[in-house]
């Protein structure tokens, strides 16, 4: 009996080694967790429907990081180490497989959490990119507007040619696959400059004309 005793009372320890670090990765596991659920909602907090893609805005309002972190644990993540009087050795087990697979869980849905946070910025992103885009394609239909009408009727034919430059740069950028929504906003901004160029020269052509009459 004592070996047996001696034999069961080691047995106890390993499992209580195991359940210590079952413990313990939980506790990270839950850290973690927080941990991302608070960069949830941090992320998700002052997002207004006018700054996300459709998408990006369902995926986002449809759940909270309260309720992502609800569905992760029940709160109950640490309890008390268990004594070898309390239970049994295959009651300890089955408390630290228990822990292990919630552990696990807490893992899977912090996963999940990390890639609705990159989804979300994603969108941010795309619909960033889409806003950029079309202004750029605004201030392009201004300068086509401004380019044909103004042929032969202007001061400095220079400032025309940079017009076509840019309106010609500007459309290829449309065009191509893989642009930033600050590349987009860099080539806009030149925009008003160029175009203020040319409508001045058409200004002095006409006082030109003027004088000459």
């Amino acid at each position: 009996i004592g070996a047996a005793g001696t034999a069961y009372a080691s047995a106890w320890n390993n499992e209580s080694i195991q359940w210590d670090e079952a413990q313990h990765a939980v506790m990270q596991a839950k850290s973690q967790l927080d941990e991302s659920t608070d960069v949830y909602d941090k992320t998700i907090k002052n997002i207004d429907s006018k700054d996300i893609t459709q998408d990006g805005y369902t995926l986002m309002a449809s759940v909270s990081a309260s309720a992502l972190k609800a569905r992760a644990y029940d709160g109950t993540v640490s309890t008390p180490k268990p004594k070898m009087y309390q239970m049994t050795l295959w009651q300890l087990r089955d408390d630290t497989q228990e822990l292990n697979d919630t552990a696990n869980h807490m893992r899977e849905e912090r996963s999940s959490i990390n890639d609705r946070i990159a989804r979300i910025n994603k969108e941010l992103e795309k619909h960033k990119t889409q806003q950029a885009q079309k202004a750029l394609n605004n201030q392009l239909d201004k300068a086509r507007k401004l380019y044909k009408p103004s042929s032969g009727l202007v001061m400095d034919e220079a400032t025309r040619q940079q017009l076509q430059q840019w309106i010609e740069s500007s459309a290829s950028m449309l065009n191509a696959k893989g642009t930033t929504a600050e590349s987009y906003t860099k080539q806009a901004n030149k925009a008003g400059t160029i175009i203020t160029a040319v409508k001045n020269s058409q200004s002095e052509y006409q006082k030109e004309q003027e004088r000459q009459r």
